[in-house]
């Protein structure tokens, strides 16, 4: 599986930001750039009023969401 970042927007102001890397615990740092780039245009959107991240894993050759691990920031 290749590794991903993406951003969906909904109508209501939720950004969620999806990221799936196979080297899951040692991933490089130009993915950990993209990563941080694509959170940081999703805050500075003014449609956006939460981000969701989701880190995605591979079990097998599925990729689940990792429910256990999101990261949700707020704007007032």
């Amino acid at each position: 599986m290749q590794a991903y970042v993406t951003a969906d927007y909904s109508s209501e102001g939720i950004a969620t930001i999806a990221f799936f890397h196979p080297a899951q615990n040692s991933i490089p740092s130009a993915f950990l750039k993209r990563l941080a780039i694509t959170i940081s245009e999703a805050g500075e959107d003014e449609r956006t009023k939460v981000i969701i991240t989701l880190a995605l894993q591979l079990v097998g050759n599925t990729i689940n969401r990792n429910i256990h691990e999101p990261i949700a920031k707020f704007k007032a």
